[in-house]
């Protein structure tokens, strides 16, 4: 029987907390509501996601993203943290870079440079603020990013052994006599889904019901359960394996939850009883709780009919998790039931291009349209990739984007395979195998986090970078309230005291890596015995080896490119590879086969970089930044002339001609030059020899951060803000090698921001031809966010 229901709306200004650390017995449905809201009102989430310009890369490229970070349920560009901490996590779980980006109206940019020596694997990056980690690193945004190194032998995810799989009944019941929604998920050893088939037969061999995975593993039936009777899957696995698993055992009594998502405008929520459960309970209350982002719907109803049921409309619903709680007569809770509601509250993104059709090395203008819900215009803050699928051999990788992450992934347990798969593409299809994720993975206990006591902020939210330390006597007898100054390289001043145990902080600074600071105890006196210690600006976070939340992801084919210019080194003549060496370089040769290597530290006197170089580099002379081979001499119309050396950027090739004081010298880790026959992996265009300039990666500096001048002063080289890369762009022409023209990642753009009316353009140079794969993401002012996806074509 079907009903009209009157409901209580409650408007929740809160985020729920995204995890149950304690199992408690079930609270009563008179205290849900209000502990809900005392226990977690006072709680801010935060959460960060990364749109990066690839899925996958290989050793030498530089991971470039951009960083979202929301606030609360309506993900607002995030006025909580001003610093966002981004590390590069090795497949051995350890920290390679960490970064410090400074966070500016909820966004921030940065990359990672990885070394040209990784070797093949899966590695991890994580984003997070100091205000997430009062929740535990399963509110960190995590990606793994497979990269395709050097080395032969690859870590894999294949896997071995007889997968696993899991059996549940929707809202958690399953009772005789009742039709029941079964769901399950079958994956390997290595986290990931695999398909199955087979059939489901009852304690007497009968067969009752067939069942086969319709995605990832998963899939669903139905089954009535009779009385007195068990079940079991016999199962027939991808590789051949076989199995027999018990399915749950059936209650001989209950009440039971069913819903039905599939309709874009409602959902419907379905209640049945057994005929003795219904005759103990008939006309008594059962309560219905739902809950969604920003919003709390409590439904209150008789139990007068052995089946009833009602319609819910989305309309008044956010996108995101929405949770479905049932409560008996007795005021426990008997059922839970998540599921997905795409609401009409995204951005749509129009991204168009003025042709459809390019040849090789047209420029591509790209237009885009944001508009809210109502047709209002998006103003806000979005990032564009340009991919060549021929040359991305991630392409059919779906891992979190924008949309999965923000309204689902960050909000259920558990590691979820290829979340991209479920936004990129609204099909009944999707939508029917998102309802089944709902189901085998999205419980996650609401109503245990109803009783459980409000998170303590333990650490407090970053709005800038501190420079701390701590003043005591040479002995280590703390020094209280002494004044110490602080001059920095910008020659701006400040003051501060130290505490009863000799601490002190410069509050509120904002620096850059390379800035550096002198500082100095006023008074005189004291000044002789003192010591100054400098605490480290940012430690990271420790790092999760394992967790339901992570899994490496399955290795495509992988083919030998890259933003690189060449991966295959045993088609170059004469160019030997060798690894002995273990500087930070992208040049293609690997480190210690360059004519001469240049460290920092050879040059950190210059004001600029050629003029650094010119003392220390043999056989090279610089004009206007432009660096020549004094040898490399050729006649052209009967002149005498030099060409310029090629210049390769942290594994970009700049090209001819282009000047290396477009570096700024503080960010130079080292400078290595080729000729000759190492020069040749650069191909035809490197005879006139190549400068490989390596920038320094956030992370990789380990020197110490301070020194001391005098007695009682110091001076200091803190880490500080991250200065993000600028995607090098280049008009691509067939002057430049065929191998740069051929890189995946075509463009990249982190500024694209649309103006009052919503519209923004940019434009570039297309490069090899194929098939072109736009991707725009991003978040306007209120909170909206959107993402789109446009393809075209270059022959």
């Amino acid at each position: 029987m079907r009903r009209n229901l009157l409901c209580v709306l409650t408007l929740l200004g809160f985020a729920l907390p995204l995890s149950a650390q304690i199992t408690l017995a079930p609270i009563n449905a008179d205290n849900f509501v209000q502990n809900l809201k005392t226990n977690t009102a006072s709680m801010l989430i935060e959460k960060a996601y990364l749109h990066f310009d690839r899925e996958c890369y290989t050793a030498g490229d530089t991971i470039y993203f951009k960083a979202y970070i929301t606030s609360g349920e309506k993900h607002e560009p995030s006025k909580v943290s001003g610093v966002l901490h981004a590390d590069l996590i090795s497949d051995r779980d350890s920290v390679m870079q960490s970064l410090l980006l400074p966070i500016q109206n909820g966004t921030a940019t940065g990359d990672f440079a990885l070394p040209g020596y990784l070797h093949r694997s899966n590695y991890r990056v994580r984003a997070y603020t100091q205000w997430m980690r009062n929740y535990g690193d399963g509110g960190f945004f995590y990606r793994t990013i497979p990269v395709n190194g050097n080395a032969n032998t690859a870590a894999t995810t294949r896997s071995t052994g007889k997968p696993d799989i899991q059996f549940f009944a929707e809202a958690g019941t399953f009772i005789v006599g009742i039709p029941t929604r079964m769901v399950f998920k079958a994956v390997g050893n290595n986290g990931l889904g695999v398909d199955v088939q087979g059939v489901v037969v009852d304690n007497s061999e009968a067969v009752v019901a067939r069942l086969k995975s319709t995605h990832l593993g998963m899939g669903q039936f139905y089954l009535t359960a009779g009385a007195e009777k068990t079940y079991r899957a016999k199962l027939t696995f991808a590789d051949g394996s076989t199995s027999t698993v018990d399915l749950p055992k059936p209650e001989s009594n209950g009440i039971a939850m069913m819903v039905n998502n599939t309709d874009s405008a409602k959902f419907s929520v379905d209640i049945n009883t057994t005929k003795a459960y219904y005759l103990e309970n008939k006309n008594k209350n059962i309560t219905i709780i739902i809950t969604a982002p920003g919003t709390l719907k409590t439904v209150k109803t008789v139990l007068d009919n052995q089946v009833i049921g009602f319609d819910m409309p989305k309309k008044d619903f956010a996108s995101g998790v929405a949770t479905i709680v049932l409560f008996g007569p007795d005021g426990t809770e008997v059922g839970e039931r998540m599921l997905f509601i795409n609401g009409n509250d995204g951005i749509n993104i129009a991204v168009n291009a003025d042709k459809q059709s390019y040849t090789s090395t047209d420029k591509a203008m790209i237009n885009l349209d944001a508009k809210q819900a109502d047709g209002s215009a998006a103003k806000g803050s979005f990032s564009a990739s340009v991919v060549n699928e021929g040359n991305d051999i991630c392409k059919d990788v779906a891992p979190d984007n924008i949309l999965s992450y923000l309204l689902l992934t960050s909000d259920i347990r558990g590691y979820v395979e290829q979340p991209g798969y479920y936004f990129d593409k609204t099909t009944a299809d999707t939508r029917n195998n998102l309802d089944i994720l709902m189901l085998t993975q999205g419980y996650h206990g609401v109503v245990k986090m109803a009783d459980e006591k409000a998170t303590t902020a333990t650490y407090k939210a970053e709005e800038n970078l501190q420079l701390k330390g701590k003043l005591t006597t040479k002995a280590g007898k703390p020094l209280a309230n002494e004044k110490i100054s602080v001059l920095t390289d910008a020659n701006q001043s400040a003051l501060t005291t130290t505490d009863n145990n000799g601490n002190f902080a410069f509050n509120n600074v904002s620096f850059n890596n390379g800035s550096k600071f002198i500082l100095n105890v006023e008074n005189k006196s004291a000044r002789k015995n003192a010591l100054i210690t400098i605490e480290k600006t940012s430690i990271p976070a420790p790092v999760n080896a394992g967790g339901e939340k992570f899994r490496d992801v399955a290795f495509p084919a992988y083919l030998p490119s890259s933003n690189n210019v060449i991966n295959n080194l045993a088609l170059i003549k004469g160019a030997k590879k060798s690894m002995g060496a273990s500087y930070h370089t992208a040049n293609l040769l690997g480190p210690g086969k360059a004519d001469q290597v240049i460290f920092a530290k050879d040059i950190s006197n210059a004001t600029n970089l050629s003029l650094g170089l010119q003392n220390v580099v043999r056989g090279i002379d610089f004009v206007n930044g432009q660096p020549f081979l004094r040898m490399n001499i050729a006649v052209a119309s009967g002149s005498v002339v030099k060409g310029p050396m090629m210049v390769v950027i942290d594994g970009t090739v700049l090209g001819k001609g282009g000047s290396v004081d477009n570096v700024t010298i503080q960010d130079v880790d080292n400078v290595e030059v080729l000729k000759g026959a190492n020069a040749l992996v650069y191909g035809m265009g490197a005879g006139a020899g190549v400068m490989i300039i390596n920038t320094k990666q956030g992370g990789t500096d380990n020197g110490p951060i301070s020194y001391e001048m005098a007695p009682g002063i110091v001076s200091v080289t803190p880490q500080g803000y991250y200065a993000a890369r600028t995607f090098y762009n280049p008009v691509y022409s067939p002057v430049l090698p065929k191998q740069v023209q051929s890189r995946p990642t075509v463009f990249w753009k982190t500024d694209v921001n649309t103006d009052a009316a919503g519209k923004s353009i940019f434009s570039f140079s297309n490069a090899a031809p194929g098939n072109y794969r736009v991707v725009v993401e991003g978040i306007d002012d209120n909170g909206h966010i959107g993402r789109a996806m446009y393809r075209y074509t270059v022959k």
